[in-house]
This record gives structure tokens, C-alpha cells and sequence, in this order.
């Protein structure tokens, strides 16, 4: 079953909602009726008791002008009513109109109290029945029993009001949580997307530019030479730096827009041998084994991408001379394995200050996977990569 939400949950009539902004004129309803009972029976007490008549006035007035604080306080009230009922019951004053403010209070303590407190005042009402039977004559007992019915048809009444208002109450707290819980998810998924985002733009940015720079050195070098091949270096750092102006403007977009719409897909692994062609381009000697299919999903296939993206770069900043360069990708073992290693005598990818390697390890521990980068035994520099397919996020 959905959680209710909370515009659902707070919804009440409008009776209840002006209740709510008037609060002390409505007390003011329901206790009024209350006090103009009890002044009416006013005179019949007088007349019927032989109490002094303060003492009359006070028993007949007091009870239903203390429900003005019933819910407030609702066992001290209570205790007040009952009270001043056993106190007419002792000064034989005539009990007109205090049965149904015994009522009304206990069913503010049905309502409002816990268990043993409620009943605990039915028990009071109880005895208060049974006390005014051993005065009325033997015709009247049927009066006692409607009382004694009145009394547990309010209390019950009484009990249900406040079980469901409990219940409500409950909802609202729930639905509170949710929606917190929902905007803490939220601002995580907001935070999460732009770490991404840093993560896009750092590979985005690094591997772009050192390819622009180290075609410009090589048109530099070759402008006197070789026009034709500084002209190749030239449109490829045209080229470069175009698809570079391309990507920092979608992945800016995102910054910009809570939404998604009208992004370029994410690179895939089909999409390494074009990155592969651009680092050939840029002089560098690649060799592309792809050997895992694109069924994989989405996300490992970006991992992938980036992370092959990454090694190129470092190889480009900081392997020197090479003459071989290898980039393998194969699925096996439920897993995606990246492999990129070069024969350069550089000082490797761990260049102070880099988040290169970094960044790696983060994509692939998103996945469950790990990322082992160092020097090779055999010489040159190594990145290895595994990325698990079960439960990556496609």
C-alpha cells in the first residue's frame, strides 16, 4: 500500500479548519451550551434542595464552566466535574444537567488519555450510578441503567476519537518522514550527479587538451619541415578542441538544468575505437583489443570509457618515448576487464597533485569493482580495471 501523502493527510472540513484559526470562539460554542443548562436547571436546584444556595450555584455553574479547559486539561477537569457531582450527591442538590457534563468530560478523557486513566474515570461514573440509585426510588432504576449505557456509549465514542485521531496523526508524521527522506535522496542524487559531473569534465578536459598539446609541439616542430603534417596537427587540435567545446557544454547544460533532455548519449564501448583513433592522431601508438560486447550496461560501459580515456592521458603526460601502447577490454567472469598498458620509461600515472588515478578507482568502486595501477616489472606503466556486472546500475 502507497504512503498517503501530506496535502491528503491534513485535509479536514472546513468546519474543523475554522476551529483551528478560532479556537477560543469555538470552546466558546461548546462550552456555552453546557453553562446555559446548567443556569436553567438553576432555579429547580434551588427550590428542590435544602443546601445553602451558594453552595447550590457553585455545584450547578462550576462543572460545565470548567470544560472551558477540558481539553487542555482533561483528567484535572474530569476530577472537577466528578467532584462537584459527588458534592451535590452529599447536599442531596438535584443532579439537573451535570449528567451530560460528566459526559462530555469523560469523553475528553476517552479521547485524550491513556488506557488506564480512562478507565479509570468510566469506573468513577460507574460508582457515581450506582450511588444515586440508593437514592431514587425502585421506579426510577431504569433511569440509572440509561445513565449507566449513556456513560459507556461516550466513553466508547470517546475511545474511537481518539484512536483515529492518533491514527491521523501518525500519517502526518509518516508522511513528514517520507517527504524529508525525499528531499535527502534528492539532494544526494543532486550531489552524487555533480561529482559526476567534476569526474566528466576533469576526464573531459585532461584527455582533450593534452592531445591539443602535444599536437601543437608536434606542428610546432614540423612547421618548417613538414607543412603537411603540422597542417594534420592543426585540424586535429581544431577538431579536438571542438568536441571538447561540445562535451563542456552538455556536461554545463546539467549544471544549469534539473533535468536531462536533449543530452548527448554517454560514451559506450563502441565509442573506444573512435577515442582510440584520436589518441592515434595525437601520435600516440595504440593498439585496440575489444573484445567485450555492448550488452553490458550503461553505466560499467561509461566506466570503461573514462577509465580508458584516463590511462591515455596519463600515457600522453607522462610516459615519455613509447613505442607500443595496449588497450584491452574483455568480458569474463561476469565482470568487464580493462587493461591499458604502455613501454614508456616515464614517471607514470602517479603524478603529484593528479586525481587521475583517483577518479578510476572511484567509477569503479561505484560498481563493486577495483582499479590496480603501478609500474610493470617487465617495464612501463599499467592500469587494470574490473568492473562487476551484477548489480551495476545500467
Amino acid at each position: 500500500m502507497s504512503e498517503p501523502s501530506a496535502p491528503v493527510v491534513r485535509r479536514r472540513t472546513a468546519l474543523h479548519a475554522w476551529g483551528c484559526r478560532h479556537a477560543r470562539a469555538a470552546n466558546l460554542l461548546a462550552v456555552l451550551p453546557f453553562v446555559l443548562l446548567g443556569a436553567s436547571y438553576l432555579p429547580y436546584a434551588l427550590d428542590g434542595s435544602s443546601a445553602p444556595d451558594a453552595l447550590v450555584v457553585a455545584v450547578q455553574l462550576l462543572p460545565p464552566a470548567a470544560l472551558w479547559w477540558r481539553r487542555a486539561y482533561p483528567l484535572p477537569v474530569f476530577g472537577v466535574v466528578a467532584g462537584l457531582a459527588f458534592v451535590q450527591w452529599l447536599a442531596a442538590v438535584p443532579l439537573n444537567g451535570v449528567q451530560l457534563t460528566l459526559l462530555e468530560a469523560l469523553f475528553v478523557v476517552a479521547s485524550t488519555c491513556e488506557p488506564r486513566r480512562r478507565r479509570a474515570a468510566l469506573a468513577v461514573c460507574y460508582v457515581g450510578v450506582v450511588l444515586i440509585a440508593f437514592r431514587q426510588p425502585d421506579g426510577t432504576a431504569g433511569n440509572q441503567l440509561l445513565v449507566g449505557a449513556l456513560l459507556t456509549t461516550f466513553y466508547i465514542l470517546g475511545v474511537n476519537v481518539g484512536l483515529r485521531r492518533a491514527y491521523l496523526e501518525e500519517l502526518e508524521e509518516r508522511a513528514a518522514r517520507l517527504e524529508r527522506e525525499r528531499e535527502s535522496a534528492d539532494r544526494a542524487a543532486v550531489a552524487e550527479e555533480r561529482a559526476r559531473i567534476a569526474r566528466e569534465l576533469h576526464d573531459v578536459l585532461a584527455h582533450n587538451v593534452t592531445v591539443m598539446v602535444v599536437q601543437a609541439d608536434g606542428a610546432g616542430y614540423a612547421l618548417d619541415t613538414d607543412p603537411a603534417q603540422a597542417r594534420t596537427a592543426v585540424a586535429t587540435i581544431a577538431g579536438t578542441g571542438r568536441a571538447t567545446l561540445t562535451e563542456m557544454r552538455r556536461l554545463l547544460d546539467v549544471l544549469r538544468s534539473d533535468d536531462g533532455d536533449g543530452l548527448a548519449p554517454q560514451p559506450d564501448l563502441a565509442a573506444l575505437r573512435r577515442l582510440v583513433a584520436e589518441a592515434r592522431a595525437g601520435g600516440l601508438p595504440v593498439e585496440l583489443d575489444l573484445a567485450a560486447g555492448t550488452a553490458a550496461p550503461r553505466g560499467v560501459q561509461l566506466a570503461a570509457y573514462r577509465i580508458v580515456q584516463e590511462a591515455l592521458t596519463n600515457v600522453l603526460k607522462h610516459a615519455g618515448e613509447v613505442t607500443s601502447v595496449c588497450v584491452r577490454v574483455s568480458e569474463e567472469g561476469g565482470a568487464v576487464q580493462v587493461e591499458v598498458v604502455d613501454d614508456g620509461a616515464g614517471t607514470g600515472t602517479l603524478g603529484v597533485g593528479g586525481h587521475g588515478i583517483v577518479g578510476m578507482r572511484e567509477r569503479a568502486a561505484a560498481f563493486g569493482g577495483r582499479v590496480e595501477a603501478g609500474r610493470r616489472a617487465e617495464g612501463g606503466f599499467g592500469v587494470r580495471a574490473l568492473l562487476p556486472l551484477a548489480g551495476s546500475r545500467g
